[in-house]
């Protein structure tokens, strides 16, 4: 299993009530009073092509304006119009800072995730404070997302009519058909003599 490393948002949009809401991006006070929330996105993920997403951490460091505060995750897909199926909670933040994590690296969301859903134009992450608490500090947010890069057929490519095929042995083109090679032949004084690997 690979993962994209725990990784600062660039950009935000649709908040509400959040002071200096770009200073998530990285080490910084986020200050803000009542309930409030941001969305941020513009991770800059690079995620191979295919590959398989196991799953996505969120890790936020932050306390509480006075002495505690829950907060909540959402993450978004799909033009970062779709949320997922699940929303974390995260544990309460008490009176100084703390670092909380949701999600993990099995952690899924409640759905099936494809390596395009967290382009910088898809992707996006709400955190939303609790509406019974002052928000506090947050000092920054990062999200790792792990995956499995799709499994490859050994072997080497021919191309056979305009189409790309490939096997486990050597294969040539005769005439617009795969032919396999079961030997490997060398032209000697104008007669053919097979080459032994030993």
């Amino acid at each position: 299993m690979a993962s994209t490393g725990a990784t600062y948002p660039t950009a935000h949009n649709a908040t509400y009530t959040v002071t200096n809401p770009q200073n998530m991006y990285g080490a910084g006070t986020v200050n803000s009073i009542g309930k409030m929330y941001a969305k941020y996105n513009t991770f800059g993920f690079s995620i191979p092509s295919g590959a398989t997403i196991d799953g996505i951490e969120v890790q936020y460091r932050a306390y509480g304006d006075f002495g505690s505060h829950k907060a909540k995750s959402t993450l978004y897909y799909n033009g970062r119009a779709t949320a997922a199926p699940t929303t974390y909670t995260t544990a309460t933040f008490g009176g100084s800072y703390s670092i909380k994590t949701v999600g993990g690296p099995t952690t899924t969301w409640g759905r099936t995730w494809a390596d395009t859903d967290f382009s910088d134009a898809n992707f996006a992450i709400r955190y939303d404070a609790d509406a019974a608490a002052d928000f506090g500090y947050t000092d920054w947010m990062t999200v790792n997302v792990y995956y499995t890069v799709a499994a490859t057929t050994p072997g080497i490519w021919v191309n056979v009519a305009g189409a790309d095929k490939r096997g486990a042995a050597v294969y040539v083109n005769v005439g617009g058909v795969a032919k396999l090679m079961n030997n490997m032949y060398v032209n000697v004084s104008g007669a053919a003599k097979a080459i032994v690997f030993s």
